[in-house]
């Protein structure tokens, strides 16, 4: 029978990856220091260990890079139609109002378009209700 792993919580929802590569890269330092310490050293392992921190360290850096990227690119795509607005009112006075916008406006929207017309007439037209 081979050892089992229950699944921790930051495992099961992938989010804490970085976290996980930061403790092993942290694991595998105290590791090659304990090596370098021994009486018995191995340089063969000595080297595998310091090949494979750093190129966890680089991995990890990569991901710190990328979420720094989607964090900015999702801070602009909030922060774009408020760049030149100096504070909420003048915010809705510019026309960025949610209740006034026509989503199906759009062009890749036109079928749609044509639906929402056809419905918004539906609408309009009241029949008397006859049970």
């Amino acid at each position: 029978m081979g050892a089992t792993r229950k699944p921790r919580g930051h495992d099961i929802d992938q989010g804490g990856h970085t976290e996980e590569l930061s403790d092993w890269i942290h694991r595998a330092r105290c590791k090659k220091v304990l090596f370098r310490r021994s009486p018995r050293r191995n340089l063969r392992v000595e080297a595998v260990l310091a090949y494979t921190i750093s190129t966890a360290e680089r991995e990890l850096h990569h991901k710190q890079m990328l979420r720094l990227r989607r964090w900015q690119q999702i801070k602009e795509k909030l922060t774009i139609t408020q760049r030149h607005c100096q504070n909420e009112e003048e915010f809705y006075e510019s026309g960025h109002n949610e209740q006034e916008e026509n989503v199906w406006e759009a062009p890749l929207c036109s079928a749609l378009s044509s639906l929402d017309s056809f419905m918004s007439m539906l609408k309009a037209i009241k029949a008397p209700l006859q049970r």
